[in-house]
């Protein structure tokens, strides 16, 4: 039973390793200051945060959340919904951790939605997350369905909360 929780939690975190990876890593594309979100400013943190977490790069994908990042996971196991809310310092330990273990990974999203407040000044991203993970030869297929909140925080684009709920 052990090893079915286990497996959940490495599938968990490798999915949203790759969600904040592609929202948050679009940062990396310009210095510029920000002063408004643009649809286009999210579509290049989608694109260059799926490449870090393609090339697992840790430091790609933390440089663009928050410190005070608010990070839930929502779990669906067979003992029923196990919620856990993790900090920025658990998220790079989990997700360094699956990613050293993981001998294969396969990922793709779906059914992307973007919503800009009228302000400018903060956007909320949802969308499916479908993955397939093989850690010591047992293949996790999971679907997650995420909402990533981004602000602009000194011009700089940041990830300031994650919610996933994650099935297997």
């Amino acid at each position: 039973m052990y090893g079915l929780f286990r497996n959940r939690y490495i599938l968990l975190i490798l999915l949203l390793s790759l969600v904040v990876t592609v929202i948050c890593n679009s940062c990396k594309r310009t210095s510029m200051s920000h002063e408004y979100i643009t649809e286009d400013d999210i579509r290049e943190m989608i694109y260059d945060v799926e490449t870090a977490n393609k090339n697992r790069d840790i430091e790609g994908v933390m440089q663009y959340l928050s410190p005070d990042i608010e990070i839930i996971i929502t779990l669906n196991t067979i003992l029923g919904p196990q919620k856990m809310h993790w900090t920025l310092t658990k998220y790079r330990i989990e997700t360094e951790n699956i990613w050293s273990n993981a001998s294969s990974y396969k990922y793709e999203r779906e059914n992307e939605k973007i919503t800009i407040n009228d302000d400018g000044q903060s956007a909320h991203v949802e969308t499916e997350i479908f993955e397939v993970i093989t850690i010591q030869g047992k293949t996790i297929k999971q679907k997650a369905y995420e909402k990533i909140d981004i602000e602009i925080i000194d011009g700089t684009l940041m990830v300031t909360k994650l919610e996933a709920n994650i099935k297997t």
